[in-house]
């Protein structure tokens, strides 16, 4: 697969004419199952799970083609584990995507771009000591997203998404970290709850 056109599918969308429907704002929320790569494989090294909570717009451009886009607070990080001793690493962050999404007629849908993380904390629990290490991280990382979404005529959808890091996180070090994250999710739109 081309993944530089996956890239490029959002930016296309972009010029294409005639926009059919108003955008919709829709909350959503679930978890993520948030993991490092690092340079070398290791089985002591396990997802850390956490929540996800934002907000999503979707603007149709074509029949079937729309973007996507919102803000999402997104929990990843890491968790070592061997006999009794663990390490917990937690950096969270505000995901702001920008993906172009293809609808299929039995309200399956499919979704791909770049996802922007600005990095909001980064804390560990090494043998029950707190620490904040968010001056080690970089500021941002960048994500190739991809996930799919099955949504019911009430307007309820559910799907899941797979989050790709495609930067080094760590700041100034020999070593590279690279986020990894699996989401289930639902999502509901805002005019279904407001009058």
């Amino acid at each position: 697969m081309n993944f530089k056109l996956l890239f490029l599918l959002p930016l296309f969308g972009m010029s294409l004419k005639g926009y059919s429907q108003q955008p919709v704002i829709s909350l959503t929320g679930g978890l993520n199952f948030g993991k490092w790569k690092l340079d070398e494989k290791s089985n002591f090294n396990h997802s850390r799970v956490g929540i996800l909570l934002g907000v999503a717009v979707e603007l149709e451009v074509q029949e079937a083609l729309s973007l996507q886009s919102g803000l999402q607070y997104t929990m990843f990080g890491t968790h070592f584990k061997y006999n009794t001793d663990e390490s917990i690493y937690k950096t969270n962050y505000l995901l702001m995507p920008l993906l172009g999404k293809y609808k299929f007629e039995n309200g399956i849908s499919i979704h791909a771009g770049p996802e922007i993380g600005f990095l909001m904390s980064a804390k560990s629990v090494l043998d029950g000591d707190h620490y904040d290490f968010q001056d080690d991280m970089k500021p941002f990382d960048v994500f190739f997203a991809l996930g799919a979404e099955y949504a019911l005529k009430s307007g309820l959808s559910f799907g899941f998404r797979i989050h790709h890091g495609l930067t080094n996180v760590e700041d100034g070090a020999d070593t590279s970290i690279h986020n990894r994250g699996f989401s289930l999710m639902a999502s509901y739109p805002l005019s279904e709850i407001l009058p």
